[in-house]
């Protein structure tokens, strides 16, 4: 604790040197000579009054300041047990309040007892019994499919290869807006890989004995669905043979199919049938071969990669899918869990520090307040026995000089009220 201010001017009044003892002394004679103060005085003589007013005047600064001082720290003490009794209690029952809601809604939102915790993993479950019951039907296999994150890939890449190719086809009659080229030979090179992956699945899925039933109808759709695809392809290639025979009859080839020279091109020959008449050059043959080649990678892709059983890639995947699901609410309900227990314990070291802190700060306080009231005690005992004792020096000193009897007010101590 800080010792007060004005405990350094009370220093003066208490220390009893010999030079002050001579100078009370001597004023004492001084006045005994003259006779004063009058043997009839009952009040201190001016020169004690001045003495004793110094005293009085730097006592009451001094105790100004102690009981500033001593309220200071009565009050820090009311606050330092406030929040010891009361407000860190409260903080630590808000805390708990907080943790406690905290697990709850982590509990309703992906705890094992949550609506989408259960719902999934009813779903898990119903999804495995299906699995079980397909992988059953194929004799306990496993799923059968091939290079499943290349597959996508390789399928635009067939795609983006008959742009280029058969653009120059459709420049037969958009000669003048090959970006209107570009377009459709894009759309004709999806389609023709789209169907590509539809036959050879189909392909694939109607091999199966449990098939036997639908095998037909696959057999006649894919039957139908390639025969539109063969008979465009060929027409394709007429197209490219027809645009490459009008470039090397004039400057560039027609805008129209009634440009003049498209009929030498092609063979007129009703109905379906003209489909076929027309001889193909080496560039038609070539268009031909590529598009044939790119229709049977396409199918021979999708009878590669996909499996069998129409359903089982589903099923495995859909049953994936719930595993993680249900692996991420577990990681996130154990990851919930844990962090919420760590802010507790954090919270719960935090005010225990706290508390600590407040215990070490409130017993400073008291131990300082009880201090300072002994000193305070100790002190105004000083001051009224150094002061008394310089009086009575005065006095002595008075009577031994004075010829008269001394006043009667000379036999008492003075003291502060």
């Amino acid at each position: 604790m800080a010792e007060l201010r004005n405990h350094i001017k009370l220093e003066r009044f208490i220390t009893i040197d010999p030079q002050s003892l001579e100078r009370f002394e001597r004023e004492g004679r001084r006045l005994g000579e003259s006779g004063l103060p009058p043997s009839n005085a009952t009040d201190l003589c001016k020169f004690e009054s001045d003495e004793f007013n110094a005293v009085i005047l730097a006592w009451n600064s001094y105790e100004n300041e102690y009981e500033n001082e001593k309220k200071r720290l009565e009050d820090s003490i009311e606050e330092a047990e406030n929040f010891l009794s009361n407000i860190l209690p409260d903080k630590e029952s808000d805390a708990e309040e907080k943790c406690d809601a905290e697990l709850s809604k982590l509990e309703t939102e992906v705890g094992p007892n949550s609506a989408a915790y259960s719902n999934n993993s009813d779903l898990l479950d119903s999804t495995v019994k299906d699995v079980a019951q397909v992988k059953k039907s194929l004799g306990n296999r496993e799923l059968q499919i091939n290079f499943e994150k290349a597959y996508l890939p390789f399928m635009f890449a067939l795609a983006f290869a008959e742009v280029w190719v058969n653009s120059k086809s459709f420049e037969l009659f958009f000669a003048s807006k090959q970006i209107i080229s570009l377009l459709l030979a894009s759309a004709v090179g999806a389609m023709l890989v789209f169907f590509a992956h539809i036959t050879g699945t189909a392909i694939k899925r109607a091999v199966p004995d449990y098939m036997d039933g639908k095998r037909g109808k696959t057999i006649l759709s894919m039957a139908a669905l390639n025969s539109l695809v063969v008979i465009f392809i060929l027409y394709l290639a007429k197209m490219r043979q027809a645009w490459v025979a009008l470039d090397m009859e004039d400057d560039g080839p027609a805008l129209s199919l009634d440009t003049e020279g498209l009929e030498n091109a092609l063979v007129e020959v009703d109905g379906f049938a003209s489909l076929f008449g027309t001889e193909l050059g080496s560039e038609g043959l070539f268009l031909l071969l590529f598009n044939v080649i790119v229709y049977v990678a396409g199918t021979a892709g999708g009878f590669i990669r996909h499996d069998s059983h129409p359903d089982y890639e589903n099923l495995v995947k859909k049953e994936s899918n719930h595993r993680n699901k249900q692996v991420a609410f577990k990681k996130r309900y154990e990851a919930g869990i844990a962090e919420a227990k760590k802010k507790k314990a954090d919270l719960v070291s935090s005010f225990r520090e706290q508390k600590v802190e407040k215990d070490t700060e409130l017993k400073k306080l008291k131990r300082d307040l009880k201090t300072m009231e002994k000193n305070a005690g100790s002190i105004k005992r000083a001051v009224l026995k150094s002061t008394n004792d310089k009086l009575q020096a005065f006095r002595r000193a008075n009577k031994a000089a004075r010829s008269e009897r001394a006043p009667s007010y000379f036999s008492s101590r003075i003291k502060f009220d």
